[in-house]
């Protein structure tokens, strides 16, 4: 089966190497070489190319151990059988650690079956080898080509998000998201819809990774097209636009959630809709904290209008209050013991930071979770605060 390989015997008794190259010839081996003492090895090593050595341990000048040591530094691919008659347990032990198998000459009635049987495992293991690293090397390029397609994609996602945050005069706006990949399924736009409003759009794609990543471009031409659609200033309004455009756009099956908020600085009111997967949470100057829906949960994209109701609702904050909007990674993470990060636990931190800003509080919820999940986040998560000045 391995006829075809090169062997080279490294013996210094004649007889021996006459007895094995005569064994392997009859076998059908058409490459056999022969070398009396390790530095001829070597030599030789470095002129030709060869498969096997049979390497016997007692030789003068440099052991069998020492030619051992030089093959697999520099010819780490090369199958080295020991030769030897060594009886002391830990020079047996210290050479088949470092070479690929061991026979005892001792035995030279069984050496030829002996030898045929070692010769076809260490050919087959190396071969094995050998597949299993052109595996790797196709998997390593794959993912290689898979990286530099995860990179552009991160690119162009970071060309759907907006540039800067809209600034307002009635109301202080802070964002935070982290995709749990290089790329990741949420979304989220901020918009001046005209000199008295500002509309914000927090969206999650079901899924994660380059999918959903793909299909976030999807969302965001949705929700733009859907703002251009819409003459009346009207969170209900354009969540129905958008959720027919996606029903349209989105393969079947896929769906995303969304928050729509639309902040009116003249009066402070923000009118909400959307299809939510996790609550509003507004932080009143009392110190309550209202889990905030429109007690309807209907994802977009997946059916039309005709078969979901999108409702509207608003509230007016006053100086000071908050209202804070995250897509559910936020609150799916888990510790230890399994438990996921509960929108209570969000409140129960909001609570101890009554004062803070909403960057600050924003980036101590991430903060918590991380410390919560140690470190072990599988969802994209994003948080927008919004206070009033």
């Amino acid at each position: 089966m391995y006829i075809d390989k090169k062997i080279l015997i490294v013996d210094d008794s004649p007889i021996v190497r006459r007895l094995i190259s005569t064994m392997l010839v009859n076998e059908g081996y058409r490459y056999v070489e022969m070398v009396e003492n390790g530095r001829e090895a070597i030599i030789f090593l470095n002129e030709k190319k060869v498969d096997l050595i049979l390497l016997d341990y007692n030789m003068p000048e440099m052991n069998g151990e020492e030619v051992l040591n030089y093959i697999k530094e520099h010819y780490p691919d090369v199958i080295v059988i020991m030769l030897s008659d060594q009886t002391d347990r830990n020079v047996v032990i210290s050479l088949m650690r470092k070479a690929d198998d061991y026979i005892v000459k001792a035995e030279i009635e069984k050496l030829k079956g002996e030898l045929l049987h070692v010769f076809n495992r260490c050919f087959g293991y190396q071969e094995l080898k050998t597949k299993n690293k052109e595996l790797m090397d196709k998997l390593s390029q794959r993912n290689k080509k898979l990286e530099e397609e995860i990179q552009m994609a991160r690119k162009l996602q970071r060309e759907i998000f907006p540039d800067k945050i809209e600034s307002s005069a009635a109301f202080s706006i802070y964002v935070l998201t982290k995709p749990c990949h290089t790329v990741g399924g949420d979304f989220f736009d901020i918009v001046r819809l005209d000199p008295g409003h500002i509309g914000i759009f927090l969206g999650d794609i079901c899924g994660h990774g380059m999918q959903a990543a793909l299909l976030s471009f999807t969302l965001a031409n949705a929700f733009k097209a859907a703002i251009k659609s819409n003459e009346k200033i009207s969170a209900q309004k354009t969540v129905m636009i958008l959720n027919s455009l996606l029903v349209k756009q989105f393969p079947a099956g896929s769906f995303a959630a969304g928050s729509y908020l639309v902040l009116s600085e003249q009066d402070s009111v923000i009118s909400f809709s959307g299809a939510f997967e996790t609550p509003l949470l507004y932080y009143a100057l009392k110190g309550e904290i209202n889990q905030l829906t429109n007690g309807n949960i209907a994802y977009l994209g997946l059916v039309d209008n005709q078969m979901v109701r999108i409702d509207e609702s608003m509230i007016q904050l006053k100086k000071g209050e908050k209202v804070f909007v995250f897509t559910d990674g936020l609150v799916e993470v888990k510790n230890a013991k399994h438990e996921r990060f509960s929108v209570g636990k969000i409140a129960e931190i909001l609570k101890n930071h009554p004062d803070e800003s909403i960057k600050t509080i924003c980036n101590t919820l991430y903060s918590e979770v991380k410390k919560y999940s140690n470190n072990i986040i599988y969802d994209d998560i994003t948080i927008i605060g919004i206070e009033r000045k």
